[in-house]
């Protein structure tokens, strides 16, 4: 199945990214899905990602990344923590997808080497900021998701991230039921004034 800034600025998207955090909250809890075929084929920037079979150690590169793997029911054997006091990087609605697990966390730039020793059979590089000579290291380690061409490093919208991590891990119709379901929720409070806006006149 094909689902098709460096430096300081990595900081900006903060802001943009905040209400789809939030939003994927609502969708936290996995839902129940037969597992899709492989191997999945996912197009991004640098070629196509072939993953051969279902992923079973994930190292997410990721600053956000964990949630939606999280979202899916994946606890990643390692992850990119941005920055907060959790020792594992989650935030305070993930703790119980994340249950007992203990994921290795990784700060900084990208370590190829230390990836390398990790043995993973998925790198999630979305929303990470990986390079093209990165991504050609990476790939040799394991199946490598960059993100889409037409996203740039830090702008993939969070349907596309959690659809394309649905899709490596097997679970693209488990991701597209979290997405309706979130949209829906949406939906449903853009129609009940739920954004605070008002629909009678000022006085």
């Amino acid at each position: 199945m094909r689902v098709s800034r460096r430096g300081s600025g990595w900081r900006k998207p903060l802001a943009s990214c905040a209400a789809p955090l939030a939003a994927l909250v609502l969708g936290l809890l996995p839902l129940d899905s037969s597992a899709d075929p492989f191997p999945a084929l996912i197009d991004h920037r640098y070629g196509t990602t072939t993953v051969p079979a279902k992923p079973t150690r994930i190292v997410s590169l990721s600053f956000i990344g964990h949630d939606f793997l999280l979202a899916l029911g994946e606890r990643p054997y390692a992850l990119r923590k941005w920055y907060g006091s959790d020792p594992y990087g989650v935030w305070p609605w993930g703790h119980d997808a994340l249950g007992d697990a203990q994921p290795v966390v990784m700060r900084g730039e990208i370590d190829i080497e230390r990836i390398a020793a990790m043995e993973p059979d998925l790198i999630a590089a979305q929303w990470s900021g990986i390079t093209a000579q990165q991504y050609a290291l990476l790939s040799q380690i394991a199946p490598t998701l960059p993100p889409r061409t037409e996203d740039g490093d830090y702008g993939a919208p969070w349907q596309q991230m959690l659809l394309r991590l649905g899709t490596a891990t097997g679970k693209h119709a488990a991701a597209e039921a979290i997405v309706a379901r979130i949209e829906g929720r949406f939906a449903d409070l853009r129609r009940s004034d739920g954004y605070g806006q008002h629909t009678g006149s000022g006085g």
